[in-house]
């Protein structure tokens, strides 16, 4: 991923934080080290790049990078001596304690361009334990002009002694009229029943509902649908319906099935439908609520994110019987 050097605030429910922040490294109070948390897609790494930019550029001016020196062409090739991104050195892998040994003499060294060196974790909740405990060492001796960005969707993956060592950054939800604003200025050939739809699917977090949109997750998501219903009604077995869907990604799968489920734990528990985020499904979820009961569905439901948990972190999975095995309690939900 290119380096961005931010020459605004382009995601405008950062705009608190950001001031925040900023305040802090114009009064020389600035952290050493910080944890970047929050839901995903709300551009905690366009922050952290904002951060690195304003650090290491020459020429920042109010908290805004010039875009143009030496320094910043630096960043944006991605090859700024005093700026290291760490990161898994593949998708769903672990940080490894090696790559951390990396960093801690990274951090050691002076600046080479005399001023800030900064170092970027992300996924921070990455790190093993021997990664996560070779990490310590450095929050607790950082060096000089040395400013640690740590970012993750959950910190629960983290040692509280990390946590402890960190000044916390809590991004939080925009919005839905700041998110619906920043998501059709984007893409523009969104209507607003699409735009609304997208971001009640990212839990209203507007950088994953662009993503989705590039996904094609509407369409994706109404397949997936269709498919649902038919093994409700039992119209198509799980065999056949996990060969339909082996073409689509599982976790969205898994992300929307869990959403639904979450769904028909409040209708049961209610006992009535107006709760319901996903307003488009709501008869076929009421019915599958009244049918299951809430012991089922709750049941159903700690399965499930133990699964999408083991498919997030590249767990030795069967997929093909992953997905069979999905559908099959999904039909016993209206079994009883």
């Amino acid at each position: 991923m290119s380096f961005s050097v931010s020459n605004e605030l382009s995601l405008p429910w950062q705009g608190p934080l950001w001031k925040h922040w900023y305040q802090q490294h114009q009064q020389g109070r600035m952290a050493h080290a910080y944890l970047l948390e929050g839901h995903k897609g709300l551009g905690k790494f366009q922050f952290a790049q904002r951060i690195a930019s304003v650090l290491l550029c020459s020429n920042a001016v109010n908290g805004t990078a010039c875009g143009v020196c030496k320094i910043c062409q630096l960043l944006k090739a991605n090859t700024h001596p005093d700026l290291l991104v760490v990161s898994p050195e593949q998708e769903g892998k672990p940080i490894r304690v090696d790559q951390v040994r990396d960093l801690l003499g990274f951090a050691s060294k002076t600046a080479q361009q005399g001023g800030y060196r900064v170092i970027i974790i992300r996924p921070a909740d990455a790190m093993n334990i021997n990664a996560s405990n070779a990490l310590l060492k450095c929050l607790e001796e950082p060096g000089n002009n040395t400013v640690i960005l740590l970012i993750t969707d959950t910190s629960s993956g983290l040692l509280p002694t990390i946590k402890s060592r960190c000044q916390r950054l809590q991004f939080t939800l925009p919005d839905l009229q700041t998110g619906m604003s920043w998501l059709m200025a984007q893409e523009t050939s969104l209507s607003q029943e699409s735009a609304t739809l997208l971001l009640n699917l990212a839990s209203q977090a507007p950088l994953l509902a662009c993503d989705y949109y590039h996904k094609d997750a509407l369409a994706i998501r109404q397949q997936v649908l269709e498919g649902v219903k038919a093994i409700t009604k039992r119209q198509v077995s799980p065999v056949t319906l996990a060969k339909q869907w082996q073409p689509i990604e599982l976790s969205l799968v898994l992300t929307w099935l869990l959403d639904w489920l979450s769904d028909m734990i409040k209708i049961s528990q209610l006992g009535c439908d107006s709760c319901c985020k996903n307003k488009d499904v709501t008869p076929m979820l009421t019915y599958i609520a009244n049918k299951a009961g809430i012991q089922a569905l709750y049941q159903y439901y700690d399965w499930l994110l133990i699964q999408h948990q083991h498919l997030l972190s590249q767990g030795n999975l069967n997929l093909p019987l992953l997905i069979e095995g999905v559908l099959i309690r999904w039909r016993g939900l209206t079994q009883r």
